[in-house]
Protein backbone atom coordinates (compact mmCIF):
# COMPACT_ATOMS: atom_id res chain seq x y z
CA UNK A 1 0.00 0.00 0.00
CA UNK A 2 1.57 3.38 -0.93
CA UNK A 3 0.51 6.13 1.44
CA UNK A 4 0.72 9.69 -0.61
CA UNK A 5 2.01 12.51 1.54
CA UNK A 6 2.25 16.16 1.15
CA UNK A 7 6.21 17.37 1.24
CA UNK A 8 4.94 20.81 2.99
CA UNK A 9 3.89 18.34 6.59
CA UNK A 10 6.05 19.35 9.24
CA UNK A 11 6.67 16.48 12.47
CA UNK A 12 8.34 17.44 15.30
CA UNK A 13 9.98 14.23 16.59
CA UNK A 14 11.47 14.66 20.43
CA UNK A 15 12.77 11.82 21.10
CA UNK A 16 15.50 10.67 24.06
CA UNK A 17 19.20 11.19 23.43
CA UNK A 18 19.63 7.70 24.68
CA UNK A 19 17.21 6.04 21.48
CA UNK A 20 19.22 7.19 19.20
CA UNK A 21 18.50 4.42 16.39
CA UNK A 22 15.06 4.57 17.07
CA UNK A 23 15.37 8.37 16.51
CA UNK A 24 17.22 8.20 13.58
CA UNK A 25 15.27 5.42 11.77
CA UNK A 26 12.06 7.52 12.55
CA UNK A 27 13.14 10.24 10.93
CA UNK A 28 14.44 8.64 8.02
CA UNK A 29 10.90 6.95 7.18
CA UNK A 30 9.67 10.44 7.78
CA UNK A 31 11.78 12.05 5.05
CA UNK A 32 11.37 9.13 2.56
CA UNK A 33 7.73 9.72 3.31
CA UNK A 34 8.11 13.16 2.09
CA UNK A 35 7.48 15.43 5.97
CA UNK A 36 9.97 17.64 7.05
CA UNK A 37 11.33 16.70 10.54
CA UNK A 38 12.28 18.47 13.69
CA UNK A 39 14.07 16.08 15.58
CA UNK A 40 14.29 17.26 19.40
CA UNK A 41 16.77 16.00 22.20
CA UNK A 42 14.13 16.43 25.02
CA UNK A 43 10.86 17.43 26.10
CA UNK A 44 12.39 21.33 26.67
CA UNK A 45 13.64 21.69 23.19
CA UNK A 46 10.66 20.23 21.80
CA UNK A 47 8.66 22.85 23.81
CA UNK A 48 10.97 25.73 23.06
CA UNK A 49 10.73 24.71 19.34
CA UNK A 50 7.01 23.85 18.77
CA UNK A 51 5.75 27.49 20.91
CA UNK A 52 8.22 29.27 18.02
CA UNK A 53 6.65 26.90 15.34
CA UNK A 54 3.81 25.56 16.28
CA UNK A 55 1.67 27.02 13.00
CA UNK A 56 3.75 25.08 10.77
CA UNK A 57 3.75 22.00 12.82
CA UNK A 58 1.05 19.81 11.91
CA UNK A 59 1.92 16.39 13.81
CA UNK A 60 4.01 15.59 16.91
CA UNK A 61 5.25 11.93 17.77
CA UNK A 62 5.95 12.23 21.08
CA UNK A 63 7.81 10.05 23.64
CA UNK A 64 6.25 9.38 27.29
CA UNK A 65 9.31 8.62 28.55
CA UNK A 66 11.56 11.95 28.12
CA UNK A 67 14.53 13.36 29.54
CA UNK A 68 13.62 17.22 31.29
CA UNK A 69 9.81 16.21 31.64
CA UNK A 70 7.54 14.09 30.86
CA UNK A 71 5.14 12.82 28.19
CA UNK A 72 1.77 13.57 30.07
CA UNK A 73 3.85 17.39 31.37
CA UNK A 74 5.11 18.01 27.76
CA UNK A 75 1.72 17.31 26.20
CA UNK A 76 0.13 19.56 28.46
CA UNK A 77 2.62 22.40 27.66
CA UNK A 78 2.47 22.05 24.45
CA UNK A 79 -1.84 21.81 24.63
CA UNK A 80 -0.89 25.20 26.38
CA UNK A 81 0.55 26.41 23.12
CA UNK A 82 -2.56 25.28 21.00
CA UNK A 83 -5.28 23.58 21.97
CA UNK A 84 -5.77 21.74 18.61
CA UNK A 85 -2.72 19.75 18.07
CA UNK A 86 -2.19 16.59 17.04
CA UNK A 87 -0.09 14.23 18.88
CA UNK A 88 0.55 10.57 18.23
CA UNK A 89 1.65 9.05 21.54
CA UNK A 90 4.84 6.77 21.36
CA UNK A 91 6.13 4.16 23.74
CA UNK A 92 8.02 0.81 24.39
CA UNK A 93 5.49 0.30 26.93
CA UNK A 94 1.98 -0.70 26.11
CA UNK A 95 -0.91 1.97 26.55
CA UNK A 96 -1.94 1.20 30.01
CA UNK A 97 -0.99 3.74 32.01
CA UNK A 98 0.41 7.32 31.10
CA UNK A 99 -0.23 6.71 27.48
CA UNK A 100 -4.09 6.00 28.08
CA UNK A 101 -3.76 9.05 30.22
CA UNK A 102 -2.45 11.47 27.58
CA UNK A 103 -4.51 10.15 25.19
CA UNK A 104 -7.85 10.87 27.61
CA UNK A 105 -6.63 14.51 27.89
CA UNK A 106 -6.52 14.67 23.96
CA UNK A 107 -3.74 12.85 22.63
CA UNK A 108 -5.08 11.26 18.96
CA UNK A 109 -3.50 7.95 19.14
CA UNK A 110 -0.78 5.50 20.38
CA UNK A 111 1.91 3.84 18.51
CA UNK A 112 4.09 1.06 20.34
CA UNK A 113 7.77 0.57 20.06
CA UNK A 114 9.26 -0.86 17.55
CA UNK A 115 6.60 -0.20 15.01
CA UNK A 116 6.89 -0.40 11.36
CA UNK A 117 7.46 1.68 8.44
CA UNK A 118 3.75 1.52 7.04
CA UNK A 119 1.83 1.43 10.52
CA UNK A 120 3.65 4.64 11.79
CA UNK A 121 2.60 6.45 7.91
CA UNK A 122 -0.87 4.88 8.20
CA UNK A 123 -1.38 6.08 11.59
CA UNK A 124 0.05 9.33 10.82
CA UNK A 125 -2.20 9.75 7.75
CA UNK A 126 -4.98 8.85 9.63
CA UNK A 127 -4.29 11.39 12.55
CA UNK A 128 -4.19 14.34 10.51
CA UNK A 129 -7.85 14.00 9.39
CA UNK A 130 -8.87 15.32 12.69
Amino acid sequence: MKITLSLYLTVLLPFPIYEENVRESTEQILLNAGYNVTVCANSIEALEIYEKSYKSINIIILDIVMPEMNGMDTFLAMKKINSELKVIISSGYSIDGEAQSIIKEGALDFIQKPYRKNELLKMISETLKY
